[in-house]
């Protein structure tokens, strides 16, 4: 059996300068330069584990200075036609932060986290994942927090 996952982003952007991107799901990927808000779907075999992820890449300091602005928003994740906002909180974003502001926001004492929960918002190089475990169903039950549900082993 085959499962669908889709992914919605938008770039955000100014003047030609636009997010450069790689988006897949397990080893299926594609690297783009986003221009647009574009839906990317994905199908693949029943495993018991699947990552849907997205990783921003090639974002230099200066695009982030005097009103300049390079991201990437995920807008929706759907898994087997079923979205929910719910979806894109699962995800983890694992940023890759500039090394000099980095570094100052540690000299004034702030701590920076490693791995960001609970983002749709990728503003700096790095990774975002969502990990689906064990069947989609199953895995949507549990997100949407719809209470008990049989263990797939006992079916």
């Amino acid at each position: 059996m085959n499962y669908k996952f889709d992914i919605t982003l938008a770039p955000v952007f100014y003047n030609e300068t636009y997010p450069q991107c790689r988006v897949g799901c397990n080893n299926d990927q594609q690297d783009i330069i986003l221009k647009k808000e574009q839906t990317f779907s994905f199908t693949t075999k029943c495993n018991e584990y699947s990552e849907l992820f997205v990783e921003l890449y090639g974002k230099n300091d200066s695009d982030s200075i005097n009103g300049c602005e390079l991201a990437i928003k995920i807008l929706n994740v759907r898994v087997m036609g079923i979205d929910n906002e719910q979806f894109i909180w699962a995800g983890t974003y694992t940023p890759e932060y500039p090394k000099l502001w980095a570094s100052q926001q540690q000299q004034q004492g702030n701590t920076l986290k490693k791995v960001i929960k609970n983002t749709n918002y990728l503003g700096w190089n790095g990774r975002w994942n969502l990990h689906i475990t064990g069947m989609p169903f199953t895995w949507i039950h549990h997100i949407l927090n719809h209470g008990w549900i049989y263990p797939s082993d006992h079916l």
